[in-house]
């Protein structure tokens, strides 16, 4: 007979993803490397769920994270109460057999009660429907039937409206016929999995349920080599293919932009996952040998793009090519002009200035001057570093640090972008 190990929701939805992972999360938890792009997954999931509970009325938050018998012993409390009043539980726990799961929503309804799961997807993926029912199934074993299911996930089409008007953010799914026919299946499902974590590690060869539908922190151990790609820098975007560029005249600007999407629209006009430019950095060549450098990085608590595009504008002016190194620093100006219409005439003036470097010029990217730019070193670095200085957790000084870092980086690729110019344009001609 298997030992009795406590499950949770993601521990099972682990051993269903890999017998093998489930193994490992129970007795080699020591191996577990978690990528940063998990990590940044995770924080997206985290934020679009703070900002869904007050879309999904007044209730009351379960808290004690780390402590699941207190957060049991307080739902219990907190249901008695939303069953007189009416009202929603947040992060309601439960435990049934030895298993444990909270529901991001619970509240009465019809004679039972309603569960809410909240997704920071813009679609329905098939494993949302089995998270939904090892949730419910734990609830009614509690001894709290489940009438109704949904998710909540992203309305794509919503576009943030400013002050911290999110309504219309969630678009509900009604998921309650598909959820209470896999709900069955989670007894089987829970004592195969207990038989698992009882005898040796299982030796399960890698393969693509390495990274779906989630990153396996213990890709390095079973020798898996597969890379997390759900949250990946756009920096890898290809080179324009133009020809090569004429004899430029002077001002040259060279252009970086630096962008980041979120599941929760933080500046008014944009949209759930929507790019947006966060900071830039120019390098202006005013005569040969000659050089200007501004640069701009978003305060982290913005309400718009105003000042991140007036100063761009005043620092790119009105005439000379602005040379840039991929795709993205047209996508991020497009975003621009859907976020601050009202210069859109002006950005677009400034698309039509835009220069690629041939195919045979290569800039170094994502290599910063490793003296001064000590933690952000790529695209997926900054992404993470701007996202860490976001926060309100993170201290004055790391955030001043993080900053200079960010403004560090954006300089050394501009100086690589002209190097990498200027370099293919003092070439000979073959012709």
């Amino acid at each position: 007979m298997s030992r009795d190990f406590r499950l949770s929701k993601s521990k099972i939805m682990a051993g269903v993803q890999c017998r093998r992972r489930l193994w490992l999360e129970t007795h080699r938890r020591d191996l577990a490397r978690v990528s940063p792009a998990s990590e940044h997954i995770f924080r997206m999931g985290h934020l679009f769920g703070e900002r869904a509970r007050p879309l999904m009325g007044q209730g009351e938050l379960i808290g004690h994270v780390l402590d699941v018998g207190k957060a049991i012993a307080e739902t219990r409390v907190a249901l008695k109460q939303a069953s007189d009043r009416g009202s929603m539980v947040y992060e309601a726990a439960f435990s049934h057999r030895n298993v444990v799961a909270r529901a991001d929503g619970f509240a009465p309804y019809a004679g039972g009660w309603h569960m809410t799961e909240v997704k920071a997807a813009n679609a329905v993926k098939d494993y949302f429907y089995q998270d939904c029912a090892i949730q419910a199934w734990v609830a009614e074993g509690a001894g709290y039937p489940v009438h109704k299911v949904t998710l909540a996930c992203i309305e794509s089409r919503f576009v943030y409206p400013g002050g911290g008007d999110y309504d219309g953010l969630l678009r509900c799914i009604d998921v309650t016929a598909e959820v209470d026919r896999r709900k069955a299946a989670v007894d089987d499902i829970v004592e195969d999995l207990r038989a698992v974590m009882s005898r040796g590690e299982p030796q399960i060869a890698a393969g693509s349920h390495c990274s779906s539908p989630y990153a396996c922190p213990f890709m390095a151990h079973c020798g898996a080599h597969a890379a997390d790609t759900r949250w990946v820098s756009r920096r890898s975007a290809h080179h324009a293919t133009v020809g090569s560029p004429p004899a430029l005249a002077y001002p040259r600007h060279f252009l970086w932009l630096e962008a980041i999407a979120s599941p929760v629209p933080m500046w008014s006009g944009t949209r759930p996952y929507q790019r947006i430019p966060v900071q830039w950095s120019c390098l202006t060549e005013t005569q040969p040998g000659t050089f200007i450098h501004r640069a701009f990085l978003d305060s982290f608590d913005a309400p718009s793009k105003d000042d991140f595009t007036r100063t761009l504008i005043d620092a790119l002016g009105y005439d000379g090519a602005v040379i840039v190194a991929t795709s993205v620093e047209r996508a991020g100006l497009n975003a621009l002009c859907e976020s601050v219409p009202e210069r859109r005439a002006e950005l677009k003036a400034l698309m039509r200035r835009l220069v690629y470097p041939t195919p045979g010029a290569r800039m170094a990217h994502d290599v910063a001057d490793a003296a001064r730019c000590i933690e952000v070193t790529n695209s997926e670095s900054a992404q993470r570093a701007w996202w860490e200085a976001a926060s309100s957790a993170t201290d004055r000084e790391r955030r001043h640090r993080l900053a200079d870092d960010l403004l560090c980086y954006g300089r050394q690729q501009t100086l690589s972008l002209h190097e990498a110019f200027s370099a293919h344009d003092a070439r000979p001609s073959t012709d």
